[in-house]
């Protein structure tokens, strides 16, 4: 089933080299430098209507200019976002104790940079067998322009 992917990273080695296997593998990846340039990225509440979400994967750096992958999440799931689920991964090279107790205690995976390629994709197929296909994706977010430009 074809997965619709948020990617926040802003080494572009590592955005295009995630992408790719992602696309590979047939899924829609919405890649992004920094967090401001995701359209998710809400200063109200979640826009997608009761029953829907606008993706269902989620995978950002920790450590970006601006604000990191953690607050990312936490201000989205703040802010209602539906697409933060148990599918949401936050990989990082820098990870510390604290960094990651965050992460699991906000159901992300971790992956430590530089990652086992094998391991991530391990990780993408537990995610492509979890999703479901009656789900409902909405393009409300994809469609709005990013928080900063």
């Amino acid at each position: 089933m074809k997965l619709r992917v948020f990617l926040i990273d802003d080494d572009k080695r590592i955005r295009d080299l995630v992408k790719d296997v992602l696309e590979e593998r047939g899924h829609r990846v919405y890649a992004f430098s920094e967090p401001f340039r995701c359209p998710i990225l809400l200063n109200e509440k979640c826009l997608c209507p009761d029953g829907w979400q606008c993706g269902d994967l989620f995978i950002t750096d920790l450590e970006m200019q601006g604000m990191s992958g953690l607050d990312f999440i936490e201000n989205q799931v703040q802010f209602g976002c539906r697409s933060l689920t148990s599918t949401t991964a936050v990989m990082s090279g820098g990870w510390t104790d604290y960094t990651l107790a965050r992460a699991r205690d906000l159901g992300c995976r971790t992956f430590h940079k530089p990652f086992v390629l094998d391991e991530f994709i391990s990780w993408i197929r537990e995610c492509e067998q979890l999703a479901n296909p009656a789900r409902g994706l909405t393009s409300i977010c994809i469609d709005r322009p990013p928080a900063v430009s």
